[in-house]
């Protein structure tokens, strides 16, 4: 399974076709990040765009996103710039996961 962008390219993780449900957090983890230090996600709920963030991450860097009172069942992940980046590893909480709370 791919998981580095280098340019243009766009790491897309589709919760609703993999069939977890709806994500309220995302984790995800940075193997080795080069050229930059910036990385864009957009988060989806049936195809509209929910949010943008924009966090700056180095290599071995965790970046923990939540998004305040909605849910979303795709995120996209991309460089921003010249940024190219590898991820080592990647986790969503999903609203039937009986730990997750929404307010």
């Amino acid at each position: 399974e791919r998981r580095a962008v280098d340019g243009d390219e766009v790491l897309q993780f589709d919760l609703d076709t993999a069939d977890f449900g709806l994500g309220v957090e995302a984790d995800f983890e940075f193997a080795q990040v080069r050229n930059g230090d910036q990385v864009q996600l957009a988060y989806y709920q049936d195809g509209i765009l929910v949010e943008t963030q924009t966090a700056k991450v180095g290599s071995g860097d965790s970046f923990e996103s939540g998004l305040v009172g909605a849910t979303f069942d795709r995120v996209d992940v991309s460089a921003v710039g010249d940024t190219a980046f590898q991820l080592d590893a990647f986790e969503f909480r999903v609203l039937d996961d009986p730990l997750t709370d929404i307010v």
